[in-house]
């Protein structure tokens, strides 16, 4: 049984049906695909390696998939060990709807219910929620998506002067929140963003596009030369924003600190006309509930699994694997690359059993 069929889910159902395994994939929305189904192609004058094609090219082999049988808009209710010759006993309920429980029998269980974005309106210095023309990069994904180009929500006017904000929700302390829930970075932010202002600048002639950040993470092999061609089309500015306001003239006002001198650090704003918060990753809402459901732990950020020095994370219990962002933020390579560790992973373990 695989729960979730967002991109690591399918990729796992989809590896393992191939293998001849018989699949049971649970899903809890109407359809496939998770959040990787509002991302949008971010090619530009050539192919940005984003991978939205990779995860669209593997939903719809799903759909010709041997051996997998697709619930949606069902959820697990419960988890029991050792009925019927199998491992475990696993009763589904339609999501919502009062009816009768469906049972499975199963060998092994594959988790990949996926993240949630980082809500920026907890906190208010980022604008967001009140000042026109903040948005998030999910909101962009979605954006690309739709109608494959990117306008300001106000008016729908392509933008000239953007700014993307880094690390929102990530490598932080958020009020209310523990040191420990923030202080990780979430990995494929600062893809998503450069990725973008490449895009928006084959898309506009003329625009600006000026990137506020902490550093910058490496993502794949050809990170120095893709970085290298942003310098020298994007401006970079190594500081964290600490206000976001509009202006008379409806601009967005972004406030930061530009270095220190005698009398203390020195403050600088910049006008755009569109600012995007490149929000982090956060666990689903629903793991804490599910962990306590199948007894497994979380790591302290509230991920599944305890981290250790192999390459799959320890669950404390057998027959019970984790793959995609449900574990450590990931990007669909990621995600795809876990999930066909696990598929090994799961082959073998049934081979003994």
């Amino acid at each position: 049984m695989v729960l979730g069929a967002g991109v690591a889910g399918v990729a796992a159902a989809e590896g393992l049906g191939r293998a001849g395994v018989e699949v049971h994939l649970v899903e809890k929305a109407a359809e496939i695909g998770g959040k990787v189904r509002q991302f949008g192609c971010k090619a530009a004058e050539k192919c940005l390696r984003c991978n939205v094609c990779l995860a669209d090219d593997l939903f719809r082999r799903l759909s010709q998939a041997d051996n997998v049988s697709l619930r949606v808009n069902t959820e697990l209710l419960s988890l029991e060990q050792r009925r019927n010759g199998r491992r475990y006993t696993a009763a589904l309920t339609p999501v919502g709807r009062a009816a009768p429980n469906i049972i499975l029998d199963v060998d092994a269980v594959v988790l990949a219910t996926g993240f949630e974005p980082y809500a920026p309106a907890e906190n208010n210095s980022w604008g967001y929620g009140r000042v026109q023309n903040v948005v998030t990069g999910i909101e962009l994904e979605k954006q690309l998506a739709e109608k494959n180009m990117i306008t300001r929500p106000s008016d729908g006017a392509a933008p000239k002067r953007l700014a993307f904000i880094q690390c929102v929700g990530s490598r932080t302390e958020e009020i209310f929140r523990r040191p420990e829930d923030t202080d990780y970075c979430s990995t494929v932010c600062c893809a998503y963003a450069l990725r973008m202002a490449r895009r928006i600048l084959h898309q506009s002639a003329g625009a600006e596009v000026t990137i506020f950040y902490l550093d910058i993470q490496n993502f794949g092999k050809a990170f120095s030369k893709f970085y290298a061609e942003c310098r020298q089309k994007v401006s970079f500015i190594r500081s964290r924003p600490y206000e976001i306001k509009q202006t008379e003239g409806g601009a967005v006002r972004v406030k930061y600190a530009a270095g220190s001198g005698a009398e203390g650090p020195a403050v600088a704003e910049r006008d755009f006309d569109l600012v995007v918060l490149s929000v982090g990753m956060r666990p689903a809402p629903e793991a804490r509930e599910l962990a306590d459901k199948l007894r497994i732990p979380l790591d302290p950020q509230g991920f599944f699994g305890l981290k250790n020095a192999s390459a799959l994370p320890d669950l404390q219990r057998e027959g019970i694997y984790v793959a995609g962002a449900g574990e450590a933020p990931k990007d669909i390579a990621g995600c795809i690359a876990q999930s066909e560790a696990v598929c090994a992973e799961v082959l073998g373990f049934l081979r003994r059993i």
